[in-house]
This record gives structure tokens, C-alpha cells and sequence, in this order.
């Protein structure tokens, strides 16, 4: 199985349920195709039986909403910023007309959208973020740290999972990620770097970023339940620039 950043697959439950999913889909039409014949009594009665079932059994893609997501920005009429997110092509706003804020990455699980991005603050700061379902969840940073930003998520195993940065008090960036709201730091503040995307498997978080040696020289790289691997570039400094986008993990 192969996860990508900004999804979270139930497909291992889609072959176990398909078989009642369907057997009841053909039940509800054969009910609903006598509801002429019916008394209005028993056909609520078998409308909430329906409804019931349904929701326990749910769709054979494991509960996830059908659809095409989309996050994205866009410019209103005062030239403020406004985070959404489309679905089928349907916009959704994700901040009040008084907050402007940027969105990075999506994913869909369940029956929620989840989108990661960050808000300026009352006092002018970037704030990391993520929404679901519209409601907005700040993701904390250290004491004196003024801005952060995301740049993936990911949902796994019922847990919310953000990658970003943040500047340090020193104005260093500092890469990390965020499980359900709480931060995990990538580098011991001694060298600076920025995260591009994460992925999850079995529990294991995969961050993809660079960082910077002493020489101020940027090294790709992509960290491990927080232990780093550098990628490796083409020789003889052969490799003018570069940096890493998205990640992978194939089970």
C-alpha cells in the first residue's frame, strides 16, 4: 500500500464490507420501489431502519466522502487573503472576513476535510494551523517564537499530523511536526531547516526537508520518527539547487 501526503487509505475494510454494503443498497431500492403500496407509518419506520444501517455499515470506501478537494487562497475585493478549500467545486472559506491566512496541503478522512495553513494573528504573527471541517486549530510554538508556518498533513490511525517550521527566538527556523497539536522538533536548534511534506505509516512519521550545515550549505534530507538521512545530490557540486517535495512510504 502506498501513502501519500494528505491521505489516509481504509481500503483493507473495503473488501470486507462491500459485499453487505451492496446486498443492503439492493434491499433499500427493492423497499423504496413498494413505498406506494406502503402505509405512512411503516414507511418511516423503514426509513429509519435504513438510515441506521447505512451509518453503521457505512460506504464500501471505508466512511471516506467521494469527492474532489481542493486547498488553495484567493484575493477578495479589499486585496485580503482568504484560505478555502473547494469540494467538487465548491468553495469554503476557512476564515472570517477580519483574518487573512494561507492554506498548504489537504487530506480527507471519515467525513471531514482537513486543511493545514496558518492565520495572522491580532498582533501581525503567522500562526500554524490546521481546519476541520471549517474549525480552526492553532498549533502551539515555543514561548517567544513569533511565526510559524505548515506545509503538509496527514491523517492516520484517527491522528492528525502536520508538517512545518517556525522561527526561533533567535530568528533560526526550526523544522518540525505536529501530532495532534503537539510539536516535535527536527533539528536541536543548531541548524536551521524547513519540512516540505510528511507521510505516515504503521505509526512511523516520514518528514522530507533540508537543513543547513555549518557551512550555511542547504542538505536534503528526510527524518524518521525524528532521526535524520541525508538524500544525495550529483557530485562536484553539479547540483545548482534543489529541494525536496513530497514524500512516499510504500508498505
Amino acid at each position: 500500500m502506498v501513502y501519500y501526503p494528505g491521505q489516509c487509505r481504509k481500503s483493507c475494510l473495503a473488501h470486507v464490507r462491500f459485499p453487505c454494503y451492496t446486498f443492503l443498497r439492493a434491499l433499500a431500492l427493492r423497499i423504496l420501489s413498494q413505498k406506494e403500496s406502503m402505509k405512512l407509518p411503516q414507511l418511516i419506520v423503514v426509513c429509519f431502519f435504513l438510515l441506521a444501517v447505512f451509518s453503521a455499515y457505512g460506504d464500501p470506501a471505508g466512511g471516506d466522502m467521494p469527492g474532489v478537494y481542493v486547498a488553495g487562497n484567493y484575493s477578495d475585493a479589499n486585496g485580503d487573503v482568504v484560505p478555502c478549500y473547494w469540494k467538487d467545486g465548491t468553495r469554503h472559506d476557512l476564515a472570517d472576513k477580519n483574518t487573512q491566512g494561507l492554506t498548504s496541503a489537504i487530506a480527507v478522512s471519515g467525513r471531514s476535510a482537513y486543511v493545514s495553513g496558518s492565520y495572522i494573528s491580532a498582533a501581525g504573527n503567522m500562526i500554524p494551523c490546521y481546519w476541520k471541517d471549517g474549525t480552526k486549530y492553532d498549533l502551539p510554538l515555543p514561548g517567544k517564537s513569533p511565526n510559524g508556518m505548515t506545509r503538509s498533513i496527514v491523517v492516520s490511525g484517527g491522528s492528525v499530523y502536520v508538517a512545518g517550521y517556525y522561527e526561533g527566538a533567535s530568528g533560526d527556523i526550526v523544522p518540525c511536526y505536529w501530532k495532534d497539536g503537539t510539536r516535535h522538533d527536527l533539528s536541536d536548534g543548531t541548524e536551521e531547516g524547513i519540512t516540505s511534506a510528511i507521510a505516515v505509516l504503521s505509526g512511523t512519521v516520514y518528514v522530507t526537508g533540508f537543513y543547513t550545515n555549518a557551512e550555511d550549505s542547504p542538505l536534503l534530507c528526510y527524518w524518521k520518527n525524528g532521526t535524520r538521512y541525508n538524500l544525495s545530490l550529483p557530485p562536484n557540486g553539479k547540483a545548482i539547487s534543489a529541494f525536496p517535495l513530497t514524500i512516499a512510504v510504500v508498505e
